[in-house]
């Protein structure tokens, strides 16, 4: 089939935004968006995410309102801990069901 360059362009544009959004977000101390946000906003992710950044917005506004960036930097290798523990338990998990051929822990459910 030939080339569809509406498709082509529309996702150039896409690509386009979401490097100015990191841009944007690592150059300008006030710059509130995050390029993640924007790409979460168009997939069917976000129905499954929205609490979980929720909250994770919400402690993160904790943490810096009351331990400024020092409290920041000092809580991140413990929520970076918690995102890592997650995806390696469910990896260990996957490999573990895929040897004994058994249906075990998933990381998503769709």
């Amino acid at each position: 089939q030939s080339t569809d360059w509406t498709a082509l362009g529309f996702s150039g544009l896409g690509a386009a935004i979401t490097l100015l959004l990191a841009f944007a977000k690592s150059k300008l101390v006030w710059w509130s968006f995050h390029p993640i946000g924007y790409a979460l906003a168009n997939s069917y992710a976000l129905e499954y995410f929205w609490s979980a950044l929720f909250v994770g917005w919400f402690v993160k506004f904790w943490i810096v309102r009351y331990g400024g960036v020092k409290g920041y930097r000092m809580a991140l290798p413990f929520f970076m801990g918690l995102i890592l523990g997650d995806y390696v338990i469910a990896s260990v998990w996957s490999i573990i069901g895929w040897a004994l051929g058994v249906s075990t822990y998933r990381t998503f459910i769709f």
